[in-house]
């Protein structure tokens, strides 16, 4: 992608330097997106022609972005404002498709905020239980990984963690992990642009099942009410009719992904960072009670979903960026957290750090619904990790990192006792 302002037909003015701007989907920037942040911080933000799209890579910037109305996340509002760049998807795509067009988090308000606040307050009632749940398991992996002699930090305890927290939430007993763990994989990355047609196709062929598992579901819970989210959210839908039958699956199935892919990215981002620095492990490891903030601080340091886009509906300045109606940005939330502007030493790991005001969850209407979870979920792991592995070592070089750009995460963490 190449920085330079869009072409003299526009008759704006420049609002950047020019100059080069790196491929964020490239095989380095994948494996270390922060050395490219690094140049887009050099400057307020950056016109990547390829994708005729604005990059806002400022932490102050990115919450100007996030917060202002101006912009929109609504992709059928971008469908009716550039319908060349939305063609009717394709039959193979078409439950992908449809999925995506119920879940609130591509909505705008009212909608959005009905449907946020009618998750929420399905929620809300499960964290207490959820939490004593999620420590038990935590503390059974790890005697399963004593017993091994190691674990796969993602297989082995994150996954199983993060599936077994959200099927007990949901209410989704009987989704199969297999189907549910490749459904979230191919979602995650369908994500990013370059995502080939194969994936998507086989994210909206898994999409297709899922959705069936559930809607079994619900005919059970029509039947037989349960104070899971899938029972609470059936009981709104009937009862206060603050949701139509078409949200009921998509909103359930939302939770189901963004609370599996971004806590087993946390979890997983998470321990490699701390491997690394062994300094940071041991400090855990001498005060496990520190988990609360290591985890805020890996958030912050190697952030589970990278970036977020958004349309501006109308003419709007951003940090003295003049970006047109009409026009996309991407908010690079993990180059906001390596702010030096917002940040003391930003490339820095440091679990004592007091400055905890990163976007990792986002910001303003659109920011993470299930952030209490997945804080939840991360201090129990790294908690019951610290305290009962304290002497867990990385198995050198047998690591991986996921080929996505957008969610940032690791295919496999093998660490030995």
């Amino acid at each position: 992608m190449e920085t330079q302002p869009p072409g003299e037909a526009s008759g704006r003015p420049v609002t950047h330097a020019p100059g080069k701007t790196p491929d964020l989907f490239s095989p380095q920037a994948l494996d270390n997106p922060y050395a490219v942040y690094a140049r887009l911080l050099e400057q307020p933000a950056c016109w990547s022609a390829e994708s005729q799209l604005w990059l806002f890579s400022r932490h102050a910037d990115c919450l100007e972005v996030l917060a202002n109305p101006r912009f929109s996340r609504n992709i059928a509002s971008a469908r009716k404002r550039r319908p060349q760049d939305y063609p009717p998807p394709p039959e193979a795509l078409a439950a992908l498709s449809a999925m995506h067009n119920q879940w609130f988090l591509l909505m705008d308000p009212p909608d959005h905020t009905r449907l946020r606040a009618v998750t929420k307050r399905a929620l809300g009632p499960r964290m207490k239980e959820l939490a004593i749940h999620i420590q038990a398991l935590a503390e059974s992996l790890v005697f399963q990984a004593r017993q091994r002699g190691g674990m796969d930090v993602i297989s082995e305890f994150a996954m199983p963690l993060a599936r077994s927290t959200l099927r007990q939430l949901v209410g989704a007993d009987d989704l199969d992990e297999g189907l549910y763990q490749h459904w979230a994989l191919c979602l995650a990355r369908c994500a990013d642009a370059s995502a080939p047609l194969g994936v998507r196709e086989a994210a909206s062929a898994a999409t297709r099942e899922v959705h069936q598992s559930l809607q079994a579901a619900v005919v059970r819970r029509r039947k037989s009410r349960r104070t899971d989210v899938l029972g609470l959210l059936v009981a709104a839908q009937e009862d206060e009719q603050a949701l139509s039958e078409e949200e009921l699956l998509p909103t359930c199935m939302l939770l189901l992904f963004g609370g599996y892919d971004t806590s087993v990215n946390l979890m997983g981002n998470g321990m490699l960072a701390l491997m690394e620095h062994r300094a940071q492990w041991e400090a855990l490891c001498a005060e496990p009670s520190r988990a609360k903030g290591a985890v805020e601080e890996v958030l912050r340091f190697d952030t589970p979903l990278q970036l977020v886009s958004r349309m501006a509906q109308e003419d709007v300045d951003v940090g003295g960026t003049h970006v047109r109606a009409g026009e996309w940005a991407w908010v690079l939330l993990g180059a906001a957290n390596r702010d030096p502007r917002r940040f003391e030493n930003p490339d820095a790991l440091d679990i004592q750090r007091t400055d905890l005001q990163h976007v990792a969850f986002g910001h303003g209407l659109h920011q993470c619904v299930g952030a209490a979870l997945g804080r939840i979920e991360a201090q129990s792991a790294f908690g019951t990790l610290a305290r009962e592995l304290p002497q867990l070592r990385l198995v050198p070089g047998a690591w991986k990192r996921r080929d996505t750009a957008v969610f940032r995460g690791l295919t496999t963490l093998p660490c030995q006792l």
